[in-house]
């Protein structure tokens, strides 16, 4: 499980223009109208937060793009299913991160703005966040807007999560799809 750069230029040439739509629809972030340009991670959080609430505007935006490839159509199909949520970051994979949440559902997650370690460098975990994922091909990727501190779990509780992920792990139940 590991994003080339080829899956990050496919990533962000489908997402920054169908965030773009769904700012034309929601007026959500009224600054940011050029596709070229990323939006912000507050904007990002607010165009997720419509796209979770409403996940139609994926099929009004394939509507508006008969060009997009059968692959692509797939794969914007896909953001429907997106998860919105708080979750704790506990471990750092090779190529990957595990999110636990609320739920105590574990997800094995990618992400698309480089790798989990630098992004957290000297952050010790786990780490509480709150952030959207959403499939892409085989894998759950998070865009990388997040919101979020470090906390401080009692020693105790953190061992109780990591049985959890252990079992979770053991049963086959940690998500690797949306």
């Amino acid at each position: 499980m590991k994003v080339t750069t080829q899956d990050q230029e496919l990533f962000f040439r489908l997402w920054n223009p169908f965030l773009l739509h769904i700012n034309t629809r929601a007026d959500l972030a009224p600054d940011w109208k050029d596709p070229g340009v990323s939006p912000t991670g507050e904007q990002v959080r607010l165009l997720t937060a419509f796209l979770c609430e409403h996940p139609e505007v994926t099929d009004e935006w394939l509507a508006a793009n008969p060009q997009v490839t059968p692959a692509q159509r797939k794969i914007v199909a896909g953001w429907k299913r997106c998860w919105q949520g708080d979750f704790f970051l506990m471990r750092f994979l090779s190529n990957s991160a595990v999110a636990l949440t609320e739920n105590e559902e574990f997800f094995q997650v990618v992400s698309m703005r480089g790798d989990w370690r630098r992004m957290f460098s000297g952050v010790e975990l786990p780490i509480l966040l709150k952030g959207t994922f959403v499939p892409f091909r085989n894998m759950i990727v998070a865009e990388g807007a997040f919101t979020g501190e470090s906390c401080e779990v009692d020693s105790r509780v953190f061992r109780e999560m990591e049985e959890l992920y252990a079992q979770a792990k053991k049963r086959g139940e940690v998500r690797t799809s949306l």
